[in-house]
């Protein structure tokens, strides 16, 4: 499905607008205004998005299953985590309750890939987040193995502001 999640946070407030798109087919999608707004606590708990989070996925010590060294590629550095894919490990626990609410006639079933490659720039800012990722969804009797990759960029307006 075509579904597209708006969400803005304000950091002073610690309060969260939201707009849920539903049938969207284009890249930038114009809204005209919000569905609703609730704590950033709310969010998560509604939506399984951590404001306070740039990835989807829980990164920790428990979640962890490897790290690759720093090694420069180009102008860039660049290291991957692979993430534990059982379920118990709570890797993607929020990711799961966003599936849910994004796609709810789908149910997701396993992981069986997490991979995040992040690539740094020589100044030390976060260029590019990657993640890799391979799972199993069912919806109704029938199951789909999906693979996907997304790519995050974070562009550098000035030395304060990242967007």
């Amino acid at each position: 499905p075509n579904v597209a999640l708006l969400s803005y946070y304000n950091i002073n407030t610690g309060m969260v607008k939201y707009q849920k798109l539903e049938e969207t087919d284009k890249e930038g999608v114009a809204y005209s205004s919000w569905d609703g707004e609730m704590t950033k606590e709310n969010y998560l708990e509604n939506y399984g998005v951590n404001m306070d989070n740039f990835s989807p996925y829980v990164i920790n010590k428990n979640t962890l299953e490897s790290v690759s060294n720093l090694s420069l590629s180009g102008n860039e550095y660049e290291f991957k985590f692979a993430l534990k894919t059982d379920e118990s490990s709570g890797s993607y626990t929020y990711y799961k309750k966003l599936m849910s609410v994004m796609c709810s006639k789908q149910s997701l079933e396993k992981f069986s890939k997490i991979e995040l490659t992040f690539k740094i720039s020589q100044d030390g800012f976060l260029r590019q987040m990657i993640i890799n990722e391979a799972y199993k969804v069912k919806s109704g009797s029938f199951g789909a193995d999906i693979t996907a990759s997304i790519t995050y960029k974070f562009h550098i307006n000035s030395m304060t502001e990242v967007i």
